[in-house]
């Protein structure tokens, strides 16, 4: 008998094998989605030369969703049945931005939480902040840097940082105040320097002006015109507290006092008028050096040493001119 003729009985393995391989042929495989999750539902009458993908987009709603989604992050066209026609997209469709694409999907109206949601994520995934996210929305718009359309919208987040409910919040935020002080110091310089050019009082020390001659409200009604913001500084600052705040007098002098000083540090030789005849006119009555130094230590009058050389020159400029007009000297 040759070797041939004799039939071998297969070994276990051999039996394994085959029992696996009847088993797959008879139950056809899951079928899997685009990004790898197993498609829910009966799948036994499901034919395997048939393209999977829309088999498991309507076996699954989640699972469509989700395929869509990143198909559509992607940038791959959908595929679809290839019995169905697709519609052709014109051009004016195509150009359309992808924001209106997204917002044409949402049919029912969103509240803001959900607004808010959206844009945390959005935020979130682009890793970008809310400060970058508003400095772009103020220099989209079209126009001059400081023009009335940014205004408008610098105005919108001022209101929102000035108001009752969340004004206490930015007030003891780090920093708020000190942020809060130099804007407000760069305003006052600007009108200082605007009160210097157009009014005299606040301007250079002439001598054919005299301290007595100078009407104080007039001065404070100059100061609220050309600088309104320095005017309610100070009137806020010194606002009184009393009941009977009514029947006191207003003082406008001190307002103007307080603009000299602080034009002073500004410019000490174009805007010293005030304090220069002020120290003339004690000085001319009779006041000690004592005195003029402890108000030039306060900053209200100039040192006596200037004052002194200042009424000299008054002095002899006044002896001149009378000179000057005596009928001797002219012939």
């Amino acid at each position: 008998m040759s070797d041939s003729s004799v039939q071998r009985r297969p070994t276990k393995r051999r039996r394994a094998n085959d029992d696996r391989l009847e088993s797959a042929s008879a139950t056809p495989p899951p079928i899997h989605c685009q990004h790898g999750s197993p498609s829910r539902g009966d799948v036994s009458n499901t034919r395997l030369d048939a393209d999977p993908l829309p088999h498991a987009l309507h076996s699954s709603h989640e699972c469509s969703i989700s395929c869509l989604q990143r198909r559509r992050r992607r940038g791959r066209p959908k595929r679809s049945s290839p019995d169905r026609p697709q519609p052709q997209q014109t051009s004016q469709q195509t150009s359309r931005p992808t924001v209106e694409r997204i917002l044409e999907q949402i049919d029912s109206p969103i509240s803001l939480d959900e607004k808010l949601d959206l844009i945390i994520c959005l935020l979130r995934r682009s890793r970008t902040t809310f400060a970058d996210l508003v400095r772009a929305w103020i220099e989209s718009t079209p126009g001059e840097p400081t023009g009335r359309a940014r205004q408008h919208k610098a105005k919108q987040l001022l209101d929102i940082i000035w108001d009752e409910d969340m004004l206490p919040l930015f007030e003891v935020t780090d920093t708020f105040s000190e942020r809060v002080t130099d804007s407000t110091s760069k305003v006052i310089r600007t009108e200082l320097k605007a009160l210097q050019k157009k009014v005299l009082v606040f301007g250079k020390y002439d001598a054919t002006r005299n301290v007595e001659d100078i009407e104080f409200m007039e001065v404070h009604d100059e100061i609220e015109e050309h600088g309104p913001n320095l005017s309610r500084l100070i009137n806020n600052a010194a606002f009184c507290q009393r009941s009977d705040r009514h029947i006191r007098q207003e003082q406008p002098g001190r307002v103007v006092m307080i603009t000299a000083m602080l034009g002073l540090g500004r410019a000490r030789q174009s805007a010293n008028f005030l304090t220069r005849a002020l120290g003339v006119y004690l000085h001319s009555s009779g006041v000690r050096r004592r005195v003029i130094n402890t108000l030039h230590g306060l900053g209200i009058v100039d040192c006596y040493l200037t004052i002194q050389q200042t009424t000299k020159r008054i002095a002899q400029h006044s002896q001149e001119s009378i000179y000057s007009d005596m009928p001797e000297s002219r012939g």
